[in-house]
């Protein structure tokens, strides 16, 4: 158990870890914040853990996109400049955030070369030690008709930022919400759980979709999701009489079809809430082990 430092935090909004063995190095959290908001509803603080020690960036009144963790205690994250008049919102340039390990605040980095174009729905992975990451958006305007996305690859050698090469990927499902994605710098791969419990992936170097809305789920309510390699693990709930029963749901990125379910044993039998408050917001599985029944999927 790790206390958080003091401060008005809300409910849970993400969580990025910078590896994936059973003593993590580094976590990253972000809550949202209570409070008014001169520029809109994007209050947070960012919480980094690293060796059992925690500290938090202080409010963020910009919207914080792309979140990584990595293993030398550093935290980077893209935040999107904001102007308002009178009732228009203006957003301007992105802004790469940068916290070391031994920095009391973060620091930001401008990104020189090329602007990279807001959307409705940003995240991605960025790399650490000078490797590339993915900064993925999303267009999901109705008004203008069918929806789509591009990634545009970023580097950050500790000094600068340099933007490269930009791929269109076609149409993106809307994430279910703002923990249901994913980008894997590894496999250069964009993974996504939608609305309607449907699951797709895109190869980032080459647009072409691997696996295009593919079914996984009955229909239950998900609150979070935890990529892991080629693993994704989904706490859901679903009513069982009068109570709810928690679960996490482990679902192959080789193959979404493949799927199987652990009970959390520790939290049943909460009263059934109503569908659509999320009385579970912040259970977000860190690491599951072992990851999934080898005879699971034949």
């Amino acid at each position: 158990t790790i206390a958080m430092p003091d401060g008005d935090k809300g409910s849970l909004t993400k969580v990025a870890v910078a590896d994936r063995e059973p003593q993590n190095t580094t976590v990253v959290y972000e809550f949202n914040e209570t409070g008014d908001n001169p520029v809109g509803n994007y209050d947070s603080i960012l919480v980094t853990v690293h060796d059992g020690v925690a500290k938090d960036s202080g409010r963020r009144i910009r919207p914080v996109d792309a979140m990584t963790a990595c293993e030398d205690g550093s935290v980077h994250w893209i935040e999107r400049d904001i102007e308002i008049t009178g009732e228009r919102r203006e957003f301007g340039p992105a802004i790469y955030m940068y916290w070391a390990a031994d920095a009391d605040e973060p620091a930001e980095i401008p990104i020189d070369g090329q602007e990279l174009d807001y959307a409705a729905i940003s995240g991605g992975t960025l790399g650490c030690n000078g490797e590339t990451g993915y900064y993925v958006r999303g267009d999901f305007d109705e008004k203008r008709g069918e929806s789509f996305a591009t990634s545009t690859e970023i580097t950050f050698d500790g000094e600068k930022v340099d933007v490269g090469e930009t791929i269109e990927l076609g149409y993106v499902p809307k994430r279910r919400l703002a923990r249901f994605d994913d980008v894997d710098t590894k496999t250069k791969r964009y993974s996504v759980f939608d609305e309607d419990g449907n699951f797709s992936t895109v190869d980032l170097k080459t647009g072409e979709w691997i696996f295009d809305r593919v079914s996984v789920v009955p229909p239950l309510w998900g609150y979070s999701m935890t990529f892991d390699e080629n693993m994704a693990y989904m706490v859901n709930s679903a009513p069982e009489g009068e109570k709810e029963v928690f679960e996490v749901l482990a679902i192959s990125l080789d193959d979404p079809t493949c799927t199987h379910s652990t009970r959390i044993a520790a939290y049943q039998g909460h009263e059934n809430p109503p569908r659509g408050w999320i009385a579970t917001d912040s259970m977000v599985p860190i690491n599951v082990f072992p990851p999934v029944p080898e005879s699971s999927c034949g």
